[in-house]
């Protein structure tokens, strides 16, 4: 089985990467690191930044995770921004900067970059989700989400934190559907693959 470290702070997201990598063959650890964020709204770039400071201290393959949050109106304001935005701003104030004849499109871009530092290779995965902001936060189930308020999935008429327990899990189902983990934990196949036939 292979093993990965997962750089974060946050157990939760641990609990989820080891329980959508798991059917690839992969466990996971955590380790916390303070890694320096680069101010960028291009998530990618955000994470491999980060991956790139890790690669230093690490010894072993290891990835970080980072999202977006990209309002088509605002030009894609907060994108990685998305925390500290809300912890400024808080959310009535985001949905707010939408003047009502704007679109409401936007896109939540997750990205994984899985970091080697062995060989000093670095390769990224990302998923990405349609929706719309909501007019003003709503919804008291948010499971951990700093969006749940705030996202409305393409194909739905309520937020993330409106849905009940049946309604999460479709949207779940639908939402991992080849997401950044899943490319990954193919990838990793792949690879596993290619190096039993190339001994």
């Amino acid at each position: 089985m292979a093993h990965l470290t997962f750089i974060t702070s946050n157990a939760a997201k641990v609990a989820l990467a080891a329980e959508r990598l798991r059917p690839y063959g992969v466990s996971v650890e955590q380790a916390s690191l303070e890694l320096e964020e680069v101010q960028s709204f291009d998530v990618v770039e955000v994470a491999t930044n980060k991956a790139r400071h890790a690669m230093s201290t690490l010894k072993s393959p290891f990835f970080v995770e980072d999202s977006g949050f990209y309002i088509n109106a605002l030009k894609g304001f907060p994108g990685p921004l998305i925390k500290p935005i809300i912890q400024t701003l808080g959310e009535d104030k985001l949905t707010g900067l939408v003047g009502p004849n704007e679109s409401r499109d936007v896109e939540v871009l997750s990205v994984l970059v899985l970091a080697n530092p062995i060989d000093g290779t670095i390769n990224t995965f990302q998923g990405s989700y349609l929706g719309t902001l909501a007019t003003q936060p709503r919804g008291d189930h948010t499971r951990g989400w700093l969006l749940s308020r705030l996202f409305i999935p393409q194909g739905w008429n309520a937020t993330l934190a409106e849905l009940n327990e049946t309604e999460w899990g479709q949207f779940l189902d639908d939402f991992r559907q080849n997401d950044h983990f899943d490319k990954l934990g193919k990838w990793l196949s792949e690879q596993e693959k290619q190096t039993s036939h190339h001994p």
